[in-house]
């Protein structure tokens, strides 16, 4: 636990500095904000930096499961690959991993195989080389989907990474995935909070998601969804032009004040129920004053 603890704080620090270093602060588009007026204004300001743009510089965490089935090399074939196989499927991969992946899988085939197993190494070894280099003359099976169709789907979205690969919508082309793979999908955004989905390509374009806004309100008065850390501390929001906020001070009404606001009717129906509560209380009763009081 300690070590994981560590790690986040390393992790967290590296961001801060890495940011720190480059000056560069993300920018959050406020929803219902126009998209053109905030990318002509990241166009003229060379500190700012989109959201999407801030996600393609952040790696998957780096998992040491990987790289301990270096310590299983010797295990039987149909361990070995199970073994890499739930890999596949619980961990998003960075670069590095898929080329260890990569070296650990040419070991593993140089076992004997059965023809099963032979089968498994195969669309294993499809699956890391389409994501490390993807080739149109491989003989692994793919399906293409246009990037133009994704973004149909998904118009809130600007990008989408798929383990190691960030992937603008925006961009004209397509690309090719295992038909029978599950990936781990990002769909990444400048206005909503990011959208994680784990399946086939398949499967994702029949998704409907509805993720929640990154900020709802206005210049005047806002709430974030934001649970990054460094997000949190570095990045402003757009409104418009002569309008950025910082993230970590929302200019929202103490909540006190928002409830009383938000009830208000309510408020004023209990004050009338309890003010005629008295006076039909008093209603048979005479009223005394004694003036020794105010000599």
């Amino acid at each position: 636990m300690r070590k994981l603890f560590l790690f986040f704080i390393c992790c967290f620090e590296f961001q801060q500095q890495a940011l720190a270093q480059s000056s560069t602060r993300p920018l959050i588009l406020s929803a219902g904000t126009s998209p053109q007026a905030y990318q002509q204004f990241i166009n003229q300001h060379a500190n700012m930096i989109s959201l999407a743009d801030y996600f393609a510089t952040i790696q998957p965490r780096k998992d040491e499961k990987v790289y301990a089935l270096a310590d299983h090399l010797e295990d039987p074939a149909d361990q070995l690959l199970g073994e890499i196989q739930n890999i596949y499927k619980e961990t998003t991969l960075t670069e590095d991993a898929l080329i260890f992946l990569r070296d650990l899988l040419d070991k593993a085939g140089s076992k004997t195989l059965t023809s099963s197993q032979r089968k498994i190494w195969q669309t294993l070894s499809c699956f890391n080389d389409n994501l490390l280099a993807p080739d149109e003359n491989s003989a692994c099976k793919t399906e293409k989907t246009k990037l133009t169709d994704l973004q149909k789907l998904f118009p809130w979205a600007e990008a989408i990474r798929i383990e190691n690969r960030f992937i603008r919508l925006q961009a004209s082309g397509e690309i090719a995935l295992l038909p029978t793979a599950a990936y781990h999908f990002q769909i990444l955004s400048n206005t909503h909070k990011t959208v994680l989905f784990n399946g086939t390509l398949n499967q994702l374009k029949q998704q409907s998601f509805q993720p929640e806004p990154w900020i709802s309100g206005n210049c005047d008065e806002f709430t974030s969804t934001v649970d990054d850390f460094t997000l949190h501390e570095q990045a402003l929001v757009f409104f418009n032009d002569s309008c950025l906020q910082p993230l970590k001070n929302p200019t929202q009404k103490s909540s006190a004040k928002r409830w009383m606001i938000e009830n208000k009717n309510w408020l004023y129906a209990g004050g009338a129920f309890v003010l005629g509560a008295v006076v039909y209380g008093m209603r048979n009763k005479k009223l005394v004053i004694d003036s020794s009081g105010f000599q």
